[in-house]
């Protein structure tokens, strides 16, 4: 008997270390595969810069090694060095130089995050635009953003509830309702959208059942909207069904419609509606090529595409085989129908 627990218990201590070395090994493959990309990248991208004819302006590299103690002393997060690193991307959407990271010995409080030299002479080009997401709990952190980098930003969310079209987060709100947000935004020429947002499944069918819902979303949106004077609002229902495509059409042309009859009251210009597609097959649930005839700009959420089950690169250009990536993404997309002249693709900034 003695020998048999002995027996039993190293037999157990065996198979948790195969376990283990499995997941470790696991784990080293996806960080390999996943630097391997990155390095595929730097290799390259001297290559796309002077394919696009940007000039990097590289005079941050001849600066004295006292210049750089300065800075590293002041800056010592890596990350907080994506401007210097990475700044030829942004000139080549927006064909300006963002300028470098630069000392600033004296400043205190979230400035001494980091300074950007001439900032306020950057703009984006006319022909361009930049979307982006002010999300609730990020509070009054809006007054720090450069809005005029911003042709539109829209302010995440009305939460609906699925049982009543009413907000879930009536708090979370005031910063909508009783701060300057909008009227900033606006006064930089930066479009100002309200998004309404609904995830999960079952929650989508529950406020698709009752037309009632919608009637209350409609007005409750539609005034908190004209009341701050903004532009339109920003759809984004996440993990719709099929069997609802044809509810949310519904849902989306009613919507532009009540929000058009509410604006044209105010004498105010049309309102403007963008929507947000997931990067998953479950895209296959927006009807894209008539939604196009309401919708004025797609946002194709180009992130989170790694599940905590399969860890991964939040955010791969290119991927190996049939694994999920921007590239695959878009080619999807383009078989849909999706008009690329209006539609973005969101990138994360986490």
């Amino acid at each position: 008997m003695i020998f048999k627990s002995k027996f039993k218990f190293l037999s157990l201590i065996f198979i948790i270390s195969i376990i283990s070395c499995n997941e470790i090994r696991q784990i080293d493959r996806t960080i390999k595969k996943t630097f391997g990309q990155v390095n595929k990248f730097e290799r390259k991208k001297d290559n796309y810069s002077k394919k696009l004819g940007i000039n990097k302006n590289n005079d941050e590299s001849n600066k004295s090694s006292d210049e750089n103690s300065n800075f590293n002393s002041f800056n010592n997060i890596e990350q907080k060095n994506i401007i210097n690193n990475y700044g030829y991307i942004f000139e080549m959407i927006n064909g300006v130089d963002p300028g470098k990271i630069v000392n600033n010995e004296n400043a205190d409080g979230p400035t001494k995050v980091f300074i950007v030299e001439n900032k306020d002479s950057i703009s984006i080009n006319n022909n361009l635009e930049v979307f982006g997401w002010h999300p609730y709990w990020m509070n009054d952190n809006w007054k720090n953003y450069p809005f005029q980098l911003l042709s539109t930003v829209s302010f995440f969310s009305y939460k609906i509830d699925p049982k009543t079209g009413e907000p879930q987060n009536p708090e979370q709100l005031k910063e909508w309702n009783e701060s300057s947000f909008v009227e900033t935004a606006k006064n930089n020429n930066t479009r100002v959208l309200l998004t309404v947002s609904l995830h999960g499944k079952n929650n989508i069918i529950e406020f698709f059942d009752d037309e009632i819902k919608r009637e209350k979303l409609y007005d409750n949106v539609s005034d908190l909207v004209i009341e701050q004077n903004a532009d339109g609002i920003d759809l984004n229902f996440e993990n719709l069904p099929n069997s609802h495509a044809k509810a949310f059409l519904d849902f989306t042309v009613e919507f532009k419609e009540k929000l058009a009859e509410e604006f044209d009251k105010k004498n105010m210009n049309s309102p403007f509606l963008s929507l947000t597609l997931p990067p998953s097959q479950i895209s296959e649930s927006f009807d894209i090529r008539r939604l196009d005839s309401y919708v004025d700009l797609f946002v194709i959420m180009g992130y989170d595409l790694h599940s905590k089950d399969d860890p991964g690169p939040t955010s791969p250009l290119q991927a190996e085989s049939s694994e999920i990536s921007l590239f695959s993404i878009i080619d999807r997309y383009s078989k849909y129908g999706l008009n690329k002249n209006k539609t973005l693709l969101a990138l994360p900034y986490y």
